[in-house]
């Protein structure tokens, strides 16, 4: 107000509002954390909710199939943990419990925190600036009155006792209110001054905190995850019988059919056992596109190879075949004519029928 009206006061102290200036963004980064601290409090919140009904859908989907067991029912025992659902409940809790502690002693020192400094520094900023405005209306009282009283000395006339007791009355608040002012100018300067330099020892408790909140909260879900390891391992048991892989799945369905097949003798399409005795073991890639010692065939070990690569090896098989095919045709002609020559057979009839040669 003071600089828009263009009467800004002349009795400011530099180092005072230096200060002023360097708490208020100190106050205003202290609100940031606040509100920070609190956001993460309510995701906490949100993802402990979020993660039980994940698992919840996961168990709603996989109810009656062969990982039902594993994903757990949507109403488990309290007393089970050998499922996915099943350590939801616990976990829920133990990260409830950490959330409100979280919400106590970190959430609510900062808020404490602020609480103080804005209670005692704030208001002494006020006070202060009230007290810069007892000094300034005093002094410009105590001028005003100088002028009055020049301009009468000015004509030579006495200055009446009215006036000189007036000057000397404000002349007197103002000095005691300089007085006032610059005592508790200089005192908030030392608190500001303290609060600011020093506010990082404020701070210690709270990264202190959040520290050991980190690792007790990593820790416990440390050990309570743990008993997700046998459903784990479980799961890969059951990859490893129905021979799947983290996408095999999602191949079959872009190659746009769930079955494996490959061309028979006769053109026509032959369906590819699947079963678990004729799948690659989990996890195992290097055998790819080799043919089966079990089976003799090719189609039931290429399925996790990418679309790509499955159609460039059929084609090369393709391929080949035809090849073996015209050689094995070649042969066939040649020594059929070698005979008919030596019986002198006027006519020849050749059939050939299309095999495969693997």
């Amino acid at each position: 107000r003071e600089i828009i009206m263009g009467n800004e006061s002349s009795n400011k102290k530099t180092h005072l509002e230096l200060l002023a200036g360097e708490f208020n963004q100190m106050k205003l980064k202290i609100r940031q954390l606040i509100e920070a601290l609190q956001a993460q409090h309510e995701l906490f919140l949100r993802m402990n909710d979020a993660r039980l009904q994940v698992a919840l859908k996961v168990s709603a989907l996989a109810e009656g199939s062969a990982i039902s067991n594993d994903s757990g029912p949507i109403s488990p025992d309290k007393f089970d943990l050998s499922s996915y659902v099943a350590i939801q409940a616990p976990f829920m809790t133990a990260k409830k419990t950490y959330a409100d502690r979280y919400l106590k002693h970190i959430v609510g020192y900062a808020v404490e925190w602020e609480t103080v400094i804005i209670g005692q520094v704030t208001g002494s900023l006020k006070q202060a600036r009230g007290l810069r405005r007892d000094v300034d209306h005093y002094q410009s009282k105590v001028e005003s009155l100088t002028v009055i009283t020049n301009r009468v000395l000015g004509k030579g006339l006495v200055v009446n006792t009215k006036l000189m007791t007036r000057s000397l009355r404000n002349e007197e608040k103002h000095q005691q209110s300089r007085k006032e002012y610059d005592m508790f100018a200089d005192n908030l300067c030392i608190i500001l001054k303290e609060v600011t330099t020093r506010g990082w020892e404020n701070l210690h408790p709270i990264l202190l905190k959040l520290v050991e909140y980190d690792i007790s909260v990593g820790s416990n879900e440390s050990k309570l995850l743990s008993n997700l390891t046998p459903v784990a391992e479980s799961l890969k048991s059951i990859a490893n019988d129905y021979g799947l892989q983290s996408r095999s799945g999602l191949k079959l369905l872009e190659q746009g059919t769930p079955l494996q097949s490959q061309s028979s003798n006769a053109g026509q399409v032959e369906i590819q056992d699947s079963s678990p005795d004729k799948q690659l073991p989990y996890e195992q890639k290097e055998s790819y596109g080799k043919k089966d010692m079990i089976s003799g065939d090719y189609g039931a070990l290429i399925v996790n190879l990418p679309i790509a690569t499955l159609v460039n090896d059929t084609m090369a098989e393709e391929e080949n075949d035809r090849m073996w095919i015209r050689i094995s045709a070649s042969i066939t002609i040649i020594a059929v004519s070698s005979i008919c020559l030596e019986q002198s057979t006027p006519s020849l009839s050749l059939s050939i029928s299309h095999h495969s040669v693997r």
